[in-house]
């Protein structure tokens, strides 16, 4: 049986297993989880996720419209199942931080980026996923930016890795067009092509037929 009005008051520790179960529960189960749900119970849930996630889990309950009475409870038994996993973890010692900062990766190297990653795994052990976002607009890196994001907004951790894997090819073949460019460029200037021929043959790199 589901209850969430024991973690209904706003505490570090009641957010951080909440951030947890989220974290764990597939997107269409928690979709059918919040099925027929009051609107109390709701906010509960909403206020460990980030506005573009709620929106998107909100999306997905009208969709659904209705679920059958069995489905909804295997559901919330599951989310249930979660929920006292993670209060376990925490009651065994992971205690949450008083006012949770995220430490700012490192990406300049490959030993920042190690390191980097055992800081935040044990950072979001403590204090869930959501306090990450504000480092989504704190960082230069794209694929990391849109990584931060789909994991404070819940995404399917295969579909993610999928999406990111598209963004790395797409920037992959970017930077070799940039440095096509750049080698194309060098030889015009070691040949003393004028600057007509030389924008010409940059630009048919980039020509769409």
């Amino acid at each position: 049986m589901l209850d969430l009005s024991k973690y209904e008051e706003n505490l570090d520790r009641n957010n951080i297993i909440l951030q947890m179960a989220l974290r764990d529960i597939d997107a269409s189960l928690l979709v059918t989880a919040m099925t027929g749900m009051d609107e109390r119970t709701k906010e509960i849930v909403f206020r460990n996720m980030s506005k573009r996630a709620i929106h998107m889990l909100k999306e997905d309950i009208r969709e659904m419209g209705s679920a059958s009475p069995s489905a909804v409870e295997a559901a919330r038994e599951f989310f249930a199942r979660l929920l006292e996993k993670h209060e376990g973890e925490i009651d065994d010692g992971i205690s949450p931080s008083a006012d949770p900062e995220p430490p700012i990766p490192d990406l300049g190297s490959e030993e920042g980026i190690i390191a980097s990653f055992s800081l935040l795994v044990d950072f979001v052990k403590r204090n869930g996923l959501l306090p990450l976002e504000p480092l989504i607009d704190a960082l230069d890196d794209p694929l990391m930016r849109k990584g931060l994001l789909m994991l404070v907004e819940g995404w399917d951790p295969l579909l993610q890795r999928a999406i990111l894997e598209r963004y790395k090819e797409s920037y992959l073949r970017n930077l070799g067009l940039k440095m096509d460019l750049v080698i194309e460029g060098l030889d015009s200037l070691s040949a003393k092509d004028n600057s007509l021929i030389t924008e010409q043959k940059l630009r048919s790199l980039v020509a769409r037929l």
